[in-house]
């Protein structure tokens, strides 16, 4: 004999009453289980695209280009000596992101710079060429031109896009074949 005093009971003898209960209980659940998910992912977006600054430290002086030798001549004397000091110019590109359109750096680097870094993050492998010197060229990483459906050949920077704008189009000439978001141009274009 079953126990009429059981919860199932009510819920099997009266299931047109409880069952799209339990349906919306379920919708509620997952609903908030994706905007916790969602919630989450923000961050890691924003880590992952931002990830190129565990490679170096930035240090600007506001557009006061009289400062720089002031600055430089403070990083020498710092505890922690830099391992190289860089000079670089800076535009940016939108990327798309969870969160919609963001920001991203085109860091223009003098050839030997460039070489360097390439160095340090994909071991100097390029699909490609560099940057010519004074060349509105760029060399891209795989996960931007994933990002921003582009190829090698494709313009990064143009002149009619307002978010993207170059005087030129820069076109992307080279693929680092590295899971790290950063696009370089040349510091003389």
């Amino acid at each position: 004999m079953a126990d009429p005093l059981r919860p199932s009971v009510y819920l099997v003898r009266n299931a047109a009453r409880s069952l799209p209960m339990v349906g919306v209980i379920i919708l509620a659940v997952m609903l908030i289980a994706g905007i916790v998910s969602l919630m989450n992912s923000i961050p890691l977006s924003i880590r992952t695209i931002y990830s190129y600054i565990k490679t170096y430290v930035a240090v600007t002086p506001r557009g006061d280009l009289t400062a720089i030798p002031q600055l430089e001549q403070e990083l020498r004397k710092a505890p922690e000596t830099p391992e190289r000091i860089m000079k670089v110019r800076v535009t940016e590109r939108p990327v798309r992101s969870i969160v919609g359109a963001m920001p991203f750096p085109v860091i223009g680097m003098r050839s030997d710079d460039l070489t360097y870094t390439l160095d340090r993050l994909a071991d100097g492998r390029l699909e490609g060429r560099l940057p010519k010197p004074g060349a509105a060229e760029v060399v891209v990483s795989e996960p931007v031109l994933r990002n921003l459906k582009l190829k090698l050949g494709d313009p990064l920077l143009k002149p009619e896009d307002a978010e993207a704008f170059s005087p030129f189009p820069v076109t992307i000439v080279g693929v680092i074949p590295a899971p790290i978001w950063v696009a370089y141009s040349d510091y003389d274009y």
